[in-house]
């Protein structure tokens, strides 16, 4: 298994299409996780939302449509269901596999 190097871009699939997001610094992903730590003790429905677009916001930096890229718009593509697990992919995304690594390059 290879690691990205902070900046380094890597896409995961959606129902769109790939969204490209980019890996993050020790730092950031410091940040990530006390995003996700408040995800999971979270209890209320909105604050969750609004939880796991703050996570998308740290990583994704362009989509293959022909759209500008914002959150916002992904948001209106996507179900929340989809929106948790991109987010969790992200938080596993400094790690690829080789194959993986090959297909993002």
């Amino acid at each position: 298994m290879g690691f990205l190097r902070p900046g380094e871009e890597y896409d995961i699939e959606s129902t769109i299409g790939p969204i490209t997001c980019k890996a993050l610094s020790f730092q950031q992903q410091r940040e990530l996780i006390r995003i996700v730590k408040n995800l999971q003790t979270n209890t209320d429905p909105e604050e969750a939302m609004n939880l796991v677009e703050k996570i998308l916001e740290k990583a994704i930096v362009r989509w293959s449509i022909g759209e500008a890229f914002s959150v916002a718009l992904l948001l209106e593509k996507i179900s929340f269901q989809e929106a948790m697990d991109i987010g969790k992919k992200i938080t596993e995304g400094g790690k690829l596999s080789e194959i993986e690594r090959k297909k993002s390059e």
